[in-house]
């Protein structure tokens, strides 16, 4: 097992992250939940646990509706292809998972984005499980900031992988840099 992190950022790290855009690894998962979130993944795609699932490579349509007090909001179009073939992607399961909800809280993890964000307080937007196939090619280069609601930068990703990875088996990719 690897040893997990359980210490704040460090401002060598803090320096790394505002000037490259990204930091990694930062190991802060044992396999213990690493496994359970791996079986959390298996229950929502075999459907033993209702949930959100999309094809990530599928056109999804949004509508705006009116919302309270003259809001707007957003919603998934009716007919909107949800069936998982090539990159299964699960959404918002810490909302109805516990395991995904303990992910999603998780201290350190909530710690490292605070410093980050240079935040007392963090507000979990939404979780994501992409899950890629074997053999089913790549995901186009893009920047997480343009899906968030946001008028400006004030949001961090935190993507944790659940299998080993490398380039031979899909690793991501980042562009340093890139964020400004």
């Amino acid at each position: 097992m690897a040893a997990v992190r359980t210490t704040p950022l460090s401002a060598t790290e803090l320096e790394r992250y505002h000037r490259d855009g990204y930091l990694f690894p930062i190991p802060v998962l044992n396999d213990g939940e690493v496994a359970e979130l791996r079986m959390a993944i298996d229950d929502h795609l075999a459907g033993r646990l209702t949930s959100a699932k999309f094809e990530l490579t599928d056109p999804i349509l949004v509508r705006r509706v009116d919302g309270p007090e003259g809001t707007e909001l957003f919603e998934y179009e009716e007919g909107t292809p949800n069936e998982p073939h090539t990159f299964a992607f699960l959404f918002n399961l810490w909302k109805s998972d516990r395991r995904f909800a303990k992910a999603g809280m998780h201290p350190v993890i909530a710690g490292i984005a605070r410093q980050l964000l240079g935040a007392e307080r963090i507000l979990l937007m939404e979780d994501n499980a992409v899950v890629k196939a074997p053999h089913s090619g790549t995901l186009p280069w893009h920047q997480d900031y343009s899906y968030w609601p946001l008028a400006e930068p004030a949001a961090v990703t935190v993507w944790i992988a659940l299998d080993d990875i490398g380039p031979d088996n899909g690793a991501m990719q980042v562009a340093p840099g890139t964020h400004t």
